[in-house]
Formats: C-alpha cells, structure tokens, sequence
C-alpha cells in the first residue's frame, strides 16, 4: 500500500493490503474499494461494502485484496467526531 498523504489530522494510504492480520489502532478507518466492495473481518464477523468505517480501538483484518483508498483520521479531530456520528456500530458502511 501506497502512502499518499500524511499529517498530524490524516493518513491517506491507496493501494492493496495483502496478509493483513488483526489489528488495532487510535485512529478512525475509512476503507473505501475502488474496483470491488472493501471486505473487513471484526470480532468473527464478515463485512463488505463500497466503504467501510472502523471505530478506533476495534480488532479488524482487511478481507480483500483489491485496490482501496484508506484514510486514517486522528481522533481528536472535528472530521472524526463527525464521521463517527454516523452510525453507532463498531464496522459499519459509509
């Protein structure tokens, strides 16, 4: 995976992930796929869609090896409280 852009609010990474083991981080997830749905595994459950959000602190596993653009938000930041706002769930669509 590509490192595209980075700062102290986001991380902006394209490209395929291959040999993805669980793992968690503090900040938000953005998993978008950009030929096919991203696939994610959380807490044994299987997820796909177009895009996905990760709360931070969640154990996930990215399923798909496709391309995807996936942005990693600083927790403290107005966009994440934003994005967060959207839905309750730990893994949930965009």
């Amino acid at each position: 995976m590509k490192k595209l852009y980075i700062d102290n609010q986001v991380g902006i990474f394209l490209g395929r992930i291959h040999g993805n083991l669980p793992h968690d981080h503090l900040a938000t997830q953005i998993s978008i796929g950009l030929d096919v749905p991203v696939r994610i595994n959380s807490s044994g459950r299987d997820f796909s869609h177009g895009g996905l959000v990760i709360r931070p602190n969640v154990t996930h596993s990215i399923l798909s090896q496709e391309i995807q653009i996936t942005f990693l938000i600083n927790p403290s930041t107005f966009f994440n409280s934003q994005v967060l706002q959207i839905d309750s769930q730990s893994v949930f669509p965009l």
